[in-house]
């Protein structure tokens, strides 16, 4: 696992079996095994031969989580848009197999640069409990919810739906795991943004205030000048050094940035995409099914819906809330930035300065899903705001039926 630098085995071993990367550490490099591009292949055509069979046979089949005509619909949409995002991002992942390989090296040589240079450990040590109390938390969850739509099908003696529980149970989770895989990443790349942060605020430029070279009572005996004066510039060097490897730093990190959004933006895209319409039909098959519930079991059914409706929008506040923490600490690394101090007369210090100023400036750090939005809060916004939208508007339509 040298290839992998500081990645923990764990989540490479979970991320090869289950198809999401083709690589694997060998003499110390990063190379595609065919052994796993075959097993990935093999995996994503069976899955999809599954899906199209499923969805065939649902025709002929009862309606498994509803008998009107909405929540057939529903059931369709589920099934075919989860089916599209799981093939997208397993497809994206054996496109992008150099950007991912290209990835962990940068991430390698930025870990590189913080321990060497800078004595920094930015390993997941430090920091993988969060990830991984994330992901603990979050499967959980999806297992009970998952187990209450499956006991809830089973107390009704709906065992035809058995089958499309499972294949949509899978296909789900497959696709909570890109995300949980997309939130791992950016929350690595957050960590090094904040450690590049705390060497920022840590950093002592030499000034004149800081030798005190102007007390002409310091300043009285030649050896004593002389002295002062080999230390600030010892310092100077030192400091001036430690700025110019932060700045290499960061545009490491930029480049990293500009490497996940083409290696995961339309997966990104997809997914998010899907979330949003079954999110929507959901709460429309919620307003129709609350219309028609009288007894006990379309109540369970109401709450079978709406447990439903949670892992979509957890998946979505998950990443959101990820990639604008990290976009977050790279707006507070320009301001620490602006925060240094100037020397008029150190012109290699300000030289350092406006060189890392104008690299913050046009190499700016967001997420993106191939160009078409940033990933952040304003996105939770966005989707809230339009699903208001269409719900009204489905609800118009839905009075003036029932009134025709």
């Amino acid at each position: 696992m040298d290839g992998f630098g500081s990645i923990p085995k764990v989540y490479v071993r979970l991320m090869q079996i289950f198809g999401y990367t083709q690589l694997t550490s060998r003499n110390r490099q990063l190379v595609r095994s065919k052994f796993l591009l075959v097993y990935s292949s093999v995996l994503l055509i069976s899955t999809v031969s599954w899906l199209i069979y499923a969805v065939i046979r649902m025709q002929y089949k009862t309606n498994p989580l509803g008998s009107n005509q909405v929540g057939r619909i529903i059931d369709y949409a589920q099934m075919v848009g989860i089916g599209i995002a799981y093939t997208v991002t397993m497809v994206e992942t054996m496109v992008h197999h150099r950007k991912q390989r290209r990835q962990f090296e940068k991430l390698k040589e930025i870990d590189g640069l913080f321990k060497s240079v800078l004595k920094v450990d930015t390993g997941w040590a430090t920091n993988g409990k969060e990830v991984g109390l994330t992901c603990l938390l979050m499967f959980s969850a999806y297992f009970l919810f998952s187990s209450y739509t499956l006991g809830f099908n089973l107390y009704l003696k709906e065992f035809s739906t058995i089958e499309y529980w499972a294949l949509y149970t899978i296909l789900s989770k497959l696709c909570a795991l890109r995300y949980f895989e997309l939130y791992a990443i950016v929350t690595a790349f957050k960590w090094r943004l904040t450690k590049l942060n705390e060497c920022l605020q840590g950093l002592k430029l030499s000034t004149k205030k800081l030798m005190d070279l102007d007390n002409p009572k310091k300043l009285k005996f030649g050896f004593y000048h002389t002295e002062v004066y080999l230390q600030k510039t010892n310092l100077e060097s030192a400091s001036h050094h430690q700025l110019d490897v932060l700045r290499r730093i960061y545009y490491h990190l930029w480049d990293l940035n500009k490497i996940f959004n083409q290696s995961f933006g339309l997966s990104l895209l997809v997914n998010i995409a899907n979330d949003f319409i079954l999110m929507t039909a959901k709460c429309w098959a919620l307003i129709t099914m609350q219309a028609t519930a009288v007894g006990l079991v379309e109540y369970l059914r109401l709450l079978a819906f709406i447990l439903s409706l949670i892992p979509h929008g957890f998946n979505i506040i998950l990443i959101c809330r990820a990639c604008f923490l990290a976009a977050q600490s790279a707006t507070k690394s320009a301001l620490l930035v602006h925060k240094i101090p100037v020397d008029s007369d150190n012109h290699k210090q300000n030289f350092l300065i406006e060189e890392f100023s104008l690299q913050l400036l046009h190499q700016k750090i967001a997420f993106n899903a191939v160009g078409f939005f940033n990933i952040d809060m304003s996105l939770l916004y966005t989707i809230a705001g339009a699903t208001t939208t269409y719900l009204v508007i489905l609800i118009q339509f839905y009075v003036n039926s029932k009134r025709g």
